[in-house]
């Protein structure tokens, strides 16, 4: 976050910050910006920080929608139990934790984290009674491994992963 000293006005599509809710549009701005260079350093080279730069911004779009929804779900009366809602925000909280982890500037555990621990907590939501789109989540996960993770081994694994989980929840469980 060292790498942010100013913002330019003219460069974020503002043509000004002055008005009602000028202070807001600034303060939005500048936190769009820290939480878009999250984890940035300068020894990163180019391809690598705008692969973060993705990372980190899908990240929290799908935290933020992630804790809204059930949270929203669970203030509506009903017939879903409250605990499945619970399992439900178990996916944001992986992506919370991949932002922690990618300030803290461990990428790889932040990667790693993401694509294992993503499609587990799927199969939680799917195996509480609750299809959030299972197809559209693994496809997602391993078209994104493609382009985010650099090791082969560990692009294997998070493919064969995700296969796997969605072989076990469409075929074997598919009665459930």
């Amino acid at each position: 976050m060292g790498s942010i000293q100013t913002i330019n006005a003219s460069k974020l599509g503002y043509r000004s910050f002055s008005g009602p809710f000028g202070s807001l549009k600034l303060r939005s701005a500048k936190m769009f910006l820290q939480l878009k260079f999250l984890g940035h350093s300068r020894s990163m080279d180019d391809y690598e920080q705008r692969k973060l730069r993705i990372f980190n911004l899908l990240n929290f779009f799908q935290a933020f929608v992630g804790l809204l929804l059930p949270i929203l779900a669970m203030a509506l009366p009903g017939s879903i139990p409250k605990t499945a809602w619970l399992y439900a925000c178990l996916p944001a909280l992986i992506n919370i934790a991949v932002l922690v982890l990618t300030c803290y500037r461990k990428h790889a555990a932040a990667l790693l984290t993401y694509f294992f621990l993503y499609p587990f907590c799927i199969c939680l939501i799917y195996l509480n009674g609750m299809n959030p789109g299972l197809e559209l989540y693994f496809i997602l996960l391993i078209i994104l491994s493609v382009f985010f993770l650099n090791d082969i081994t560990a692009l294997l694994l998070s493919i064969g992963f995700s296969m796997i989980s969605f072989f076990t929840l469409a075929a074997l469980l598919e009665n459930y």
